[in-house]
């Protein structure tokens, strides 16, 4: 059998300085750490949806969990618009404009009027802290959320971040 190994490290996260890093392939109590895929997203434990959400609702949120909510034509990924968001989830165009204010109001959701060339294309962003697809938190999506984020993130993120 060959040996996989995986690192794990501390971070301090007021300085960003490593504390302490370990290297090991099998833990004997834990077992084998088995890669989920990489275009998988991640939750946080200490960040909830609102419990007063319904059912449906977490469910819906759950079918677009990715950072920018979007679609693959052919081998390029573009913004999914209202109508492309309603067919996905089986709803209806008013449906989806309902839903998708009430995530806004909620600041589970973030629309940017982004400029391409000569037109302006709408793009759906999911809070980060709810739904975190990949390993590093993009300038645009922390500015997109960044009330909301600057709670939770070190602050010499928030200065990083704020300097660009």
């Amino acid at each position: 059998m060959s040996e996989i190994k995986h690192i794990t490290r501390s971070v301090d996260s007021v300085t960003g300085q490593i504390i302490s890093r370990n290297e090991y392939s099998i833990n004997d109590e834990k077992g084998y750490l088995f890669w989920r895929n990489k275009a998988a997203t991640k939750s946080f434990e200490s960040m909830d949806l609102p419990n007063d959400l319904k059912d449906y609702e977490v469910a819906k949120l759950y079918r677009l969990n990715s950072n920018m909510i979007m679609y693959r034509s052919g081998n390029v990924m573009k913004a999914m618009q209202i109508e492309h968001i309603g067919k996905y989830l089986c709803m209806s165009d008013r449906q989806v404009k309902t839903f998708m204010r009430n995530m806004i109001a909620r600041k589970i959701i973030a629309r940017a009027d982004v400029k391409i060339g000569n037109d302006v294309q709408v793009q759906y962003y999911i809070n980060p802290m709810f739904f975190f697809s990949g390993k590093w938190l993009s300038l645009n999506l922390y500015l997109l959320f960044k009330k909301e984020l600057d709670c939770y993130l070190p602050v010499w993120v928030i200065s990083r971040f704020n300097e660009k």
